[in-house]
């Protein structure tokens, strides 16, 4: 059995398109946007919304979105994508997996879409 992931986000690096484009073209509202200091890009960034089957509302999420990822990418209105997974680890674990399911690896994959996973002890997150 998986690990239930505690969050999971898309990461946008290299964002040329103010937000306000990128959210009217993806349909949804960005939970961060920020220039990236030093650049003239930006990061953004989408919250998948919790549910009991985190990993079934990721990949649902993301091929939701996918049609209008891929032509963002390709007139390079988006430099870079990436996938964090949040699993939780508790303090009195020795040590932790969880298994990344198939088809979600495959459609971030077939995105160009990276796949981080980020530990957390105890399953405790920041705040985003």
């Amino acid at each position: 059995m998986s690990v239930q992931p505690i969050s999971i986000v898309v990461r946008l690096s290299d964002v040329t398109i103010a937000r306000s484009e990128l959210e009217r073209t993806l349909g949804l509202v960005l939970d961060r946007y920020e220039k990236i200091p030093g650049r003239s890009t930006s990061y953004a960034q989408i919250d998948i919304p919790e549910a009991d089957d985190y990993w079934s509302a990721a990949l649902n999420h993301i091929r939701s979105i996918a049609p209008v990822l891929v032509p963002l990418v390709s007139n390079e209105s988006i430099g870079s994508m990436c996938l964090d997974v949040a699993i939780p680890f508790h303090e009195s674990a020795m040590a932790i997996s969880s298994t990344f399911p198939s088809p979600l690896a495959e459609v971030a994959g077939s995105l160009g879409m990276d796949i981080e996973v980020s530990i957390y002890r105890n399953g405790l997150i920041y705040s985003h």
